[in-house]
């Protein structure tokens, strides 16, 4: 438990280093700065900073969401309190709430492999 927590420490760090970095260098993509052939180069530039900004966090933040995931496992820690708090905790900040996909999964382990009565696939109506 004390190794996936630092790590999940660790990870929120890293986004808030990224963050912080990205913001710092975003005001000084401007013509005062730095020269670029175009003034249509400075706008891609800021793009391209705010796509990798995205991309890193996100690489970041799927790790932390599936730390979370572990959590409905119940493979954190050996105490479920703890499982459900850290877990509600990732999930939440992750935009996807916990306890709802929890419910949603009860039945989805006796369904496995039945297209049409398991909750992860979409069926049409009538079908």
């Amino acid at each position: 438990m004390t190794y996936a927590l630092h790590h999940s420490l660790w990870d929120f760090f890293l986004i808030g280093t990224i963050y912080k970095a990205t913001t710092y260098i975003d005001p000084l993509i401007t013509p005062e700065h730095i020269s670029l052939p175009s003034p249509v180069a400075y706008s891609f530039a800021r793009f391209a900073l705010w796509s990798l900004y995205g991309f890193a966090t996100g690489l970041i933040g799927t790790g932390l969401w599936d730390v979370g995931h572990e959590c409905g496992h119940q493979a954190f820690s050996e105490s479920k309190f703890i499982n459900n708090l850290v877990g509600w905790i990732l999930h939440t900040g992750s935009v996807q709430f916990r306890f709802p996909v929890d419910l949603s999964r009860v039945g989805s382990g006796v369904n496995r492999a039945f297209l049409l009565s398991v909750s992860e696939f979409l069926t049409f109506p009538g079908v």
